[in-house]
């Protein structure tokens, strides 16, 4: 009875220990739904750079898809994840195709 009772108490602190780890991880953006705010809006490039490279994955390593200098959207804003690199990547649906741009290298504006 006393294991028991010892194993029910280690249990119950681990299930405590791993909710509050969680909690701490969603409180801080690591996990969760990602930027969802912007799900459905338009990120544009920043002019001061000139151009925004559209990549085919989240990661700045992968292939780039294609360089957007456009004067208008690189395109809406499917979904954001967060990368290796822990910056967020929106994924556009671009007239080229799926792509991903980085967060610190695009405005965000209504469509």
């Amino acid at each position: 009875m006393v294991v028991e009772r010892q194993t029910k108490i280690i249990l119950w602190s681990s299930a405590i220990i791993g909710v509050g780890i969680i909690a701490y991880f969603m409180l801080k953006g690591k996990i969760g739904k990602g930027k969802g705010d912007v799900v459905g809006k338009c990120a544009y490039f920043l002019k001061e750079e000139g151009f925004v490279n559209v990549r085919t994955e989240p990661k700045i390593d992968d292939n780039l898809l294609y360089k957007h200098n456009e004067d208008k959207a690189v395109g809406e804003i499917l979904k954001s994840v967060l990368g290796e690199d822990n910056y967020y990547w929106h994924e556009v649906e671009t007239n080229k195709g799926k792509g991903y741009v980085r967060e610190d290298v695009v405005n965000i504006k209504k469509c």
